[in-house]
């Protein structure tokens, strides 16, 4: 008798003590099986939207050298699948529901400063959207200005995270304290409006030089005022603040998949999107403004770029640290189990080896066939020619066990053939025997 559990495919002994036990592990393991099966495919999905997305740049830059006609249609193309990578990523890395929240935040705080910059001026100064960008909410601001902002918002937090983030700070609220909370917002979201600000120092030029939209007062910077760069700060430092203070910890992804492959993504974005712009820029003639804009966005880069390799430094350094302590005789003689971190808290158990000698044990040769066969056995003498080896029968005298140790040839009395076939009467058939 025994009865099947359709969704588990796992059965039951009667009689059995630990049947409710066996059922619930395997439903578990059969859960977490499907779990990591789709999350695999939510991860499969995510880089290709992410390799679609970049290579929606060479149209960009093509279209920024060769064709500016052609540039309102690349920066839609771009914008949009730039805008669902970050939207699957940051349903990945920070959870559906903080996701949810960065998106609102993002696009409905740009979207208010953009029609109160357009309508009075402030806080970016006097300009005004053309044309050529395509639709408009309220009539006053593209439909592709807002993605935007949450794009270049989204890699921009990401990469103040990658840049601020430390093991040894790591907690909630209450652990840290509100005092420590409230400071760590304030320094995410200050430096998250500065790399933003970064890259409009390369977007702006270029995109005033196609006239996509056009400042009424002018500035010194390209004709760009010094008001719109703080207001970029201002307002990407209150998006990110705001989302900082909403966050649920409990729906975030653990801090140890920030050396997951997949989480380093919106920094290949952010990279992508700066160099597309940069090589755009200087294609059309303002060489300068690309330079400053590409090294701006460079600097925060190769910060992030340097934290690694002195973290990889530390883990090697622990590594090597944990190696000398556990080769090191333990206090009072005994021998036990010692481990050592690594990276995001990983921790590796060696098992300290026995010193006492162990007892060497006697390997005994395969017995082929069954019990009562004769086995074959090498001719004690070398034989004239490799054919005569070859039909040579086996011993008839049984033998029901076999020697402990067996002394086979020297190379100076073997025969020139390298294997030799004997006949049993084993199921066997041939035996092939390598001297």
């Amino acid at each position: 008798m025994r009865t099947g559990c359709p969704a588990a495919m796992c059965y039951f002994a009667p009689n059995s003590e630990n049947n409710m036990d066996t059922a619930s592990l395997t439903i578990a393991n059969w859960n977490s099986r499907n779990e990591s099966e789709g999350r695999s495919a939510q991860r499969a999905f995510i880089h290709g939207l992410f390799l679609l997305s970049t290579l929606t740049c060479i149209p960009v830059v093509w279209a920024c050298c060769r064709k500016p006609a052609w540039l309102p249609p690349a920066l839609w193309l771009a914008g949009l699948t730039f805008f669902a990578f970050s939207l699957a990523h940051a349903s990945w890395r920070l959870g559906f529901r903080n996701a949810v929240v960065f998106v609102g935040l993002a696009l409905g705080i740009s979207l208010s400063f953009e029609v109160v910059g357009v309508r009075s001026g402030w806080p970016f100064g006097s300009y005004y959207y053309t044309e050529k960008l395509g639709w408009k909410l309220f009539g006053l601001v593209p439909i592709l200005v807002p993605m935007a902002w949450f794009i270049m918002m989204y890699a921009s937090h990401t990469l103040s995270a990658f840049l601020l983030w430390d093991s040894r700070v790591e907690g909630s609220p209450k652990q840290l304290g509100v005092h420590n909370h409230v400071r760590r917002a304030i320094r995410h979201a200050a430096l998250a409006a500065v790399v933003m600000t970064a890259w409009d120092l390369v977007l702006d030029p270029l995109m005033v030089a196609h006239g996509h939209w056009v400042w009424l007062q002018g500035g010194c910077y390209f004709g760009i005022p010094v008001q719109n760069f703080a207001g970029w700060l201002g307002m990407t430092f209150i998006v990110c603040l705001i989302y900082h203070f909403c966050e649920s910890p409990s729906s975030v992804t653990d801090r140890q998949d920030a050396e997951d492959r997949i989480a380093n993504l919106p920094l290949w974005s952010y990279t992508a999107i700066g160099v597309a712009t940069s090589l755009g820029c200087a294609g059309f003639g303002q060489l300068v403004a690309a330079f400053v804009g590409f090294l701006a966005m460079a600097v925060f880069l190769l910060a992030l770029l340097r934290k690694r390799m002195d973290q990889d430094l530390a883990a090697v350094g622990q590594h090597g640290n944990a190696i000398e302590r556990f080769h090191a005789k333990p206090e009072g003689g005994k021998i036990g189990e010692q481990s050592f971190p690594f990276r995001c808290g990983a921790v590796l158990s060696l098992e300290r080896p026995d010193p006492r000698p162990r007892r060497r044990q006697r390997c005994r040769p395969l017995v082929l066939g069954r019990c009562g066969s004769t086995r074959p056995t090498r001719p004690s003498t070398p034989t004239s020619s490799s054919s005569s080896s070859r039909t040579g029968r086996a011993s008839s005298a049984p033998r029901t066990r076999p020697p402990a140790h067996r002394v086979w040839p020297s190379p100076a009395t073997q025969s020139g053939s390298k294997v030799h076939r004997h006949r049993t009467r084993s199921t066997l058939g041939f035996v092939g025997q390598v001297r």
